[in-house]
């Protein structure tokens, strides 16, 4: 649950969410999202060091992000949400 790691409250609306499936060399994850808009792929060479308040406020769990159709989408940190005690 996302929602939680992130917020630290629960996915108040857990059965409304949508799973959203990440892979990254042979592991592969699946993860309770409020919302899901698209799916996209980014260039590696268009990820910028996600602002410093940012990574601060979410423990590191955002790392780097990007900009697309305007917005800037922050790039979740795979290996250091593994790490979080409140997955398990």
């Amino acid at each position: 649950d996302l929602h939680y790691i992130l917020k630290g409250i629960k996915n108040p609306n857990p059965e409304k969410g949508n799973v959203l499936v990440s892979k990254k060399d042979e592991l592969i994850i699946g993860m309770i999202v409020d919302d899901l808009y698209d799916v996209i792929y980014i260039d590696k060479n268009l990820l910028v060091p996600a602002p410093s308040m940012v990574r601060e406020a979410n423990n590191e769990l955002i790392k780097e992000s990007c900009v697309y159709n305007n917005i800037t989408i922050g790039i979740l940190n795979i290996e250091k949400l593994l790490e979080e005690k409140k997955l398990y």
